[in-house]
């Protein structure tokens, strides 16, 4: 009977400070949702997916990084599955813990344009690409990215990858 009684309750990076819940009762909730298959029906950001679509009608190279476990259940399967409903088609899928995120971007080309909302990841890889911050009320207090947005409609790929 947990929920949300406030309006926006992104106030934190961590779900289960925002609720007040205990971590060990966060962690079972999570694994049951990541087992029974939760990822596949979260909702996606349409401006967010919009934008992917036309970076890569504009021909980039797309490499999807997300921080899901791979190694529960079907989560990478599922995961592709998401992406594939959202019409999106990467070049890769990789299921990376924050620092081997850290240490992948750090071998990419200096193009490389980093869509991220964790604030920890994006102040970091600002060191080493460009960084697009989806703004929440638990990364507002960062600075130092390309763009900080709530509506990743208004980007142009073509005008990040210069």
């Amino acid at each position: 009977g947990r929920g949300w009684d406030r309006e926006d309750p992104e106030l934190t990076y961590h779900i289960a400070q925002d609720l007040g819940m205990p971590y060990p009762e966060y962690w079972q909730l999570k694994t049951e949702f990541e087992l029974d298959g939760g990822y596949r029906n979260l909702p996606a950001y349409a401006d967010a997916v919009e934008f992917v679509r036309r970076a890569l009608a504009a021909g980039v190279y797309l490499i999807v990084v997300t921080a899901r476990p791979a190694n529960i259940g079907n989560i990478w399967y599922e995961s592709w599955l998401w992406l594939k409903e959202q019409d999106i088609a990467p070049d890769q899928l990789l299921m990376l813990g924050e620092g081997e995120r850290l240490l992948y971007l750090d071998t990419l080309p200096s193009q490389a344009v980093l869509l991220e909302d964790n604030p920890a990841i994006a102040q970091r890889a600002a060191q080493v690409c460009k960084v697009v911050l989806r703004s929440h009320n638990y990364n507002r207090c960062y600075g130092g990215f390309t763009a900080r947005l709530e509506d990743f409609s208004i980007l142009q790929p073509e005008n990040l990858w210069r």
